[in-house]
């Protein structure tokens, strides 16, 4: 290999890179303009939306008889609007009045002496709940003209007024927002109420302050706020840089390979007397600094988008550091996503072929990416090994804090090894005329050479191939023993599923 060939290619293609203006404007301008653009706009409209749902009073209907004292905490706020027996079925009134009808209410625990104290859980078996007061419930929501109910049993103000347990039932609509937060006021107002309720009584017994509450516990965070931040960063940051880095490297993959074959200038280049292996290391070197540019362009503009942001909160804090580590684990990921596209990219008879191609390969290289934003999944001796996605598991490590040495070293040694077999791969691409002159066949000829051919067995990409095929087919085969019984059904997925493919 000679090194002022690989320049001069590289120099070449670089130029022609950059000197587009669009070209320029995507890499650079466009981070420097979207971060802060998708920041404010995302927080203007989700403060003005929630300031509206705020200033919004919550209409909630009354079924049952309301005590007065509770009636009067009701009308201290200005965020909820009662109507009583609004949208209740007749019938179903009458059985309230009677005292015929019993909502279902939650038990608190029995046998181990402790009391409900405060505000309830939402039921998580409210929705599969079938009673003549939870269908009329859900009728009456799904007019929209009430956000709640407030469901009162026969004798709730009686057994308030008698120092006895009163039970009620709040019904909403989780899909609508509006629903949710009618749910949030009425359940403070009652737990208010009750707070009350329980100093009055211990008061009018002579009994010591926190008598029925018998024990309080309390949760403290002791999370630093940099490390809530970055935690927070850490779970989307990493598939954001790597998603933007990897597009960035698409497009110039495309036009350096299949592009030059539209343009008929790829039998021009081949014709020089240089080595395929010296034009795919120059054109990789020229994708992978687009790409470089564009991923550090990315972190800059986010760093700073988010630097101003927090600076503005006050309560907490980002250091500027943290994503120039980030952007420093960029660089083998530019590196490996640069030279498996640029090889992709080459197996296309034209531009339009070579898009076909590296829109699935951009999916199966962001797709894993995204166990980043999984809670659990850390930075580990089987995960450093994982190509692409130890990487984005070092940046979140990185803004949360937990990088061990050791880890961090068999990561950055992983992602070389990875970055080195994608050259090699985009190089034996630019090996084959078969592949650059745009003649059919290039994918087999790339992955299967020789698995044709008499007396030589089959390569490594074969078994992959083969592997991953069967992996497929087995998940969709993996419903035939249930369907068919276990003895026919796993016959025929290991005969279909394993040999067959085979």
């Amino acid at each position: 290999m000679r090194a002022h060939i690989v320049r001069t290619i590289f120099r070449k293609e670089l130029t022609e890179a950059l000197r587009d203006r669009v070209t320029l404007l995507i890499l650079i301008g466009l981070p420097l303009v979207l971060y802060p653009l998708l920041i404010v706009g995302v927080t203007r409209v989700s403060k003005t939306r929630e300031a509206a749902e705020e200033r919004r009073v919550s209409q909630v209907a009354v079924w049952g008889t309301l005590p007065p004292a509770l009636q009067e905490w009701f009308d201290r706020t200005n965020r909820v609007a009662l109507h009583p027996w609004k949208s209740i079925p007749s019938d179903l009134r009458a059985d309230f009045e009677t005292g015929r009808i019993r909502p279902p209410v939650e038990e608190p625990p029995s046998g181990n002496g402790t009391a409900r104290a405060g505000r309830q859980k939402p039921s998580s078996r409210g929705a599969a709940a079938s009673s003549p007061v939870t269908e009329a419930a859900r009728r009456a929501l799904e007019g929209g003209e009430l956000d709640g109910i407030l469901v009162l049993r026969p004798g709730f103000a009686a057994a308030i007024a008698e120092h006895r347990l009163g039970q009620a039932n709040v019904y909403y609509d989780s899909v609508r927002p509006a629903s949710e937060r009618a749910r949030h006021r009425v359940e403070e107002t009652v737990s208010a109420f009750r707070d009350w309720l329980v100093r009055d009584r211990e008061a009018a017994r002579s009994l010591p302050s926190g008598f029925s509450r018998a024990l309080e516990i309390r949760a403290e965070n002791i999370a630093p706020a940099a490390r809530r931040v970055g935690h927070v960063l850490g779970m989307a940051l990493p598939l954001m840089l790597v998603a933007m880095a990897a597009v960035s490297a698409m497009y110039p993959a495309i036009d350096l390979t299949a592009g030059e074959k539209d343009r008929a200038t790829m039998q021009t280049l081949l014709c020089a007397p240089v080595h395929p292996f010296e034009i795919a290391l120059g054109k990789f070197l020229t994708v992978w600094t687009v790409s470089l540019i564009s991923a550090f362009a990315n972190t800059a503009s986010f760093s700073l988008t988010l630097g101003r942001m927090v600076a503005s909160l006050g309560e907490l804090s980002f250091s500027p550091l943290t994503c120039l580590l980030a952007a420093g684990c960029l660089v083998p990921v530019t590196f490996t996503i640069s030279a498996l596209f640029l090889a992709v990219a080459a197996l296309g008879r034209d531009a339009k072929d070579a898009g076909n191609f590296l829109a699935p390969t951009l999916m199966a290289l962001v797709a894993p990416t995204s166990v980043t934003m999984l809670p659990g999944v850390e930075l580990d001796a089987w995960t450093a090994l994982a190509p692409l996605i130890n990487l984005t598991l070092l940046m979140k490590g990185l803004f949360t804090g937990n990088t061990a040495p050791g880890l961090v070293l068999l990561t950055l040694g992983a992602a070389v090894l990875y970055a080195w077999l994608a050259v090699m791969l985009a190089a034996r691409a630019f090996s084959r005329e078969e592949i650059l002159l745009g003649g059919r066949g290039g994918l087999k000829a790339l992955l299967f050479a020789g698995a044709g051919e008499r007396g030589r067995p089959p390569g490594p990409w074969v078994g992959l191939v083969a592997f991953a095929l069967a992996g497929v087919a087995a998940y969709y085969g993996s419903w035939l023993p249930e369907r068919l019984g276990v003895p026919a059904g796993v016959v025929l997925m290991q005969v279909g599923a394993f040999l067959l493919p085979v």
